[in-house]
């Protein structure tokens, strides 16, 4: 075996950033933090750092992140039009 049965379970109960990168981030947030009500102080601050570092990056180059964020979000409004379209063909057909 490659991988501990822990991080297998882990990695089982919490989906990629493929799947949504919400979910991924809660996942790291909850393990550097602590997931309790106080933040623990033996798992490092990495997350915060690359967290921190993406805003920076974000206010860098506003105009570009800005133009991402619409691309994605027209992208999505266009498929969910798709899918509409596509479903009433598919209920027209006989």
């Amino acid at each position: 075996m490659l991988t501990c049965m822990t991080c297998s379970d882990t990695a089982g109960r919490w989906g990629t950033w493929e799947d949504d990168p919400r979910r991924a981030l809660e996942r790291e947030i909850i393990w550097e933090w602590g997931g309790g009500y106080r933040a623990r102080q033996d798992r490092g601050e990495r997350l915060k750092d690359e967290l921190l570092a993406i805003a920076a990056l974000i206010k860098a180059h506003r105009d570009e992140f800005d133009a991402a964020v619409t691309g994605i979000e027209q992208r999505r409004e266009w498929l969910e039009k798709k899918s509409v379209l596509d479903q009433k063909r598919g209920r027209s057909t006989p």
